[in-house]
């Protein structure tokens, strides 16, 4: 006890002296700052102000930051001076009269908390001080130039007002690392007493930390307690009840619907409001059991209802939109279909959007408003088949007849296309460089693919044919014909040094 008090006697004389200093050091910067605005309006009242005028503002103002500087080390000093005052009480008592584990183990907390802050605050003094040590060496360097007197003489005021900051930087840096190190004895003490604490006692404190966190009352509603526990349950339910919701649509939609004769899209729209509702229910309950009532949202009522109803207008029209294409099923999954440019296979329809695959095997998700509101192309809708057809073009003078029977032979060979309905045959153009032909066929297409590839064997072949019979795939060509009253004249263009020939 006369050691620490002994102690603290130093401390309170060292706050004390270093209170009276930081006083003194304030009215110094009051009139550093009275000084540095003096000397700002001289230099602006100058017609000819020299470099003298800046280097002597300058060292003003380096005078002021030497004082803020002091302040602010005096106030830190003085802050670990109650620091270390609370070290010195604990480490006493540690020394002699230990508190419970718990209390240990909150100090160590706390003294690894203020020995972090006291190493970082001494870490960013160092780097003051070595940013004050390079501008002092700028400062000499100017020095050295041999600069103009006036000048040479406020550069020198500018390195007596660094060095000084230095000092006074340097001196906090001291005391913070000298309460660090009382700090980090307190640190090893507390960490040799709480190591000595029984199982038991390290059991019985854990249990009644969980045990305070658990009953933390969050807030309340209408003298209703909103604790931790509460918040957790509630959270849990809800997710365990989303997961019981979803199995239960499931296998409502999926098992028993189906026994009362209801259609496939009927039933996936009775399995999406199931599931709405059931969600809807769940919420309720966790509200409930997490101790909100209801008229809590009432205080909000007004504002959260316009908000949701402008924000939320484009997802129930998707909500809405995805319940009409369940039921009545204008698309249906697998169905090729296209919307716009938008070319590709259904592959799920959501209760907001839907899921389109593209031949490129790109998933797009299309909102569902978006199939009532636009023009949609259902290649699959009432069956998979499809018309395709094949052009090509004949030179004139190709044997007719031959042509069609061998596009149709072209046709007929393909294992893909439907002999019912027929192939038709059609003689389409008499065209500018080719006689014109299309055969249209009939296939079965559940994918964009299918049909490409039926038509690229198809004219595969039928380039082999007409190679086999010597016909001629017309292609681009152009007669010229000259009429002129006299012969034409030739020139022949001359090499360099020749006269032209004329012919």
């Amino acid at each position: 006890a006369a050691d620490l008090a002994t102690r603290l006697d130093e401390v309170a004389k060292e706050e004390f002296a270093l209170s009276a200093r930081r006083d003194s050091a304030r009215l110094d910067l009051e009139m550093a700052t009275r000084r540095l605005s003096d000397a700002r309006d001289r230099r602006d009242r100058a017609a000819d102000a020299g470099p003298a005028s800046a280097e002597e503002v300058e060292a003003y103002r380096q005078a002021r930051e030497t004082r803020q500087a002091e302040v602010a080390r005096l106030d830190e000093r003085i802050e670990a001076r109650t620091r270390e005052r609370e070290l010195w009480h604990r480490r006493f008592e540690v020394a002699n009269e230990p508190p419970d584990a718990r209390t240990l183990r909150t100090w160590a907390q706390e003294t690894a908390t203020a020995l972090e802050q006291l190493e970082r605050t001494a870490g960013l003094l160092r780097t003051e001080i070595d940013a004050d040590g390079r501008s002092i060496a700028s400062i000499e360097q100017r020095l050295a130039s041999d600069p103009e007197p006036d000048v040479a003489r406020w550069l020198r005021e500018q390195a007596r007002h660094v060095q000084g900051r230095i000092r006074a930087t340097e001196a906090a840096r001291r005391d913070l690392e000298g309460v660090a190190d009382v700090a980090r004895k307190l640190r090893d003490e507390l960490g040799a007493e709480t190591d000595t604490a029984s199982w038991t006692e390290r059991w019985e404190s854990f249990r009644s930390n969980v045990e305070r966190a658990w009953g933390y009352e969050i807030t309340s509603i209408d003298d209703r307690p909103i604790t931790v526990a509460k918040v957790v349950i509630g959270f849990l339910l809800l997710l365990l009840g989303v997961s019981g919701a979803k199995l239960a649509s499931r296998v409502i939609g999926r098992r028993l619907l189906p026994r009362f004769g209801v259609t496939e899209g009927g039933g996936a729209a009775v399995q999406t409001i199931i599931f709405y509702l059931l969600v809807v229910t769940v919420f309720l309950l966790a509200l409930r059991v997490v101790n909100v009532p209801l008229t809590a949202f009432t205080i909000l009522g007004g504002a959260f209802a316009i908000g949701v109803g402008f924000g939320s207008q484009n997802l129930m029209n998707n909500f809405i939109s995805g319940l009409i294409l369940l039921v009545e099923r204008p698309i249906r999954v697998g169905d090729l279909i296209q919307v716009g440019d938008l070319l590709g296979i259904v592959e799920r329809i959501g209760a907001r959007s839907t899921l389109i695959r593209k031949p490129s095997n790109v998933d797009i998700i299309v909102p569902n408003s978006t199939f009532l509101e636009s023009n949609v192309i259902n290649w699959t809708l009432s069956d998979d088949t499809y018309r395709t057809w094949v052009s090509v073009g004949v030179v004139y003078g190709s044997p007719l007849r031959e042509v069609s029977k061998l596009l149709r032979k072209a046709v007929d060979e393909h294992g893909l296309v439907l002999k019912s309905p027929e192939p038709t045959l059609l003689f389409t153009e008499f065209g500018d460089d080719a006689l014109l032909f299309e055969i249209h066929f009939w296939i079965r297409m559940r994918r964009e693919m299918d049909r490409r590839r039926v038509e690229s064997d198809i004219r595969f072949r039928i380039d082999g044919l007409f190679r086999e019979a010597g016909i001629v795939i017309a292609f681009p060509q152009r007669d010229v014909h000259l009429d002129t009253t006299r012969p034409l004249q030739v020139r022949v263009a001359p090499a360099e040094g020749d006269e032209a020939e004329e012919a």
